[in-house]
């Protein structure tokens, strides 16, 4: 199978998954609309009123897929990967602002963790000294 019939076959079975979920939600009385995908041809095929805000008046055959926030992170949609936004310091750097930075950061399914960890062990290390 080449690389296009794949293509096309992943297309079809987001579509009736698209079509099977919406029927489900609709049983219940639900309405599951903002929809967003990676493939400009399952997107066209999406009536306007279900996608997703920031595509509805998009034109799939220009335009490019914006990056859309979801659940703290940034989802760069035509690449279909994650990312942050971490800002500097704005003052010294103290006890206080290490706080600030490490939580500022939502994290729900821990991509950043590794390195939010050590920065929480600094701050640990910083309270057991007593130190600002």
């Amino acid at each position: 199978m080449d690389d296009c019939s794949r293509s096309m076959e992943t297309a079809e079975k987001a579509l009736h998954l698209i079509q099977d979920l919406k029927a489900v939600c609709q049983k219940g009385g639900f309405n599951l609309t903002k929809w967003i995908y990676n493939d400009k041809a399952v997107l066209a095929q999406i009536p306007k009123e279900d996608r997703a805000k920031g595509i509805k008046d998009l034109d799939l055959e220009n335009s490019q897929l914006p990056t859309e926030r979801a659940l703290g992170l940034r989802w760069d949609v035509k690449r279909d990967s994650f990312g942050f936004k971490v800002g500097k310091f704005k003052t010294e750097a103290k006890r206080r602002s290490i706080l600030s930075a490490v939580s500022t950061n939502y994290d729900p399914l821990g991509f950043i963790a590794p390195v939010t960890v050590s920065a929480k062990n600094v701050l640990q290390d910083l309270c057991r000294l007593k130190l600002d």
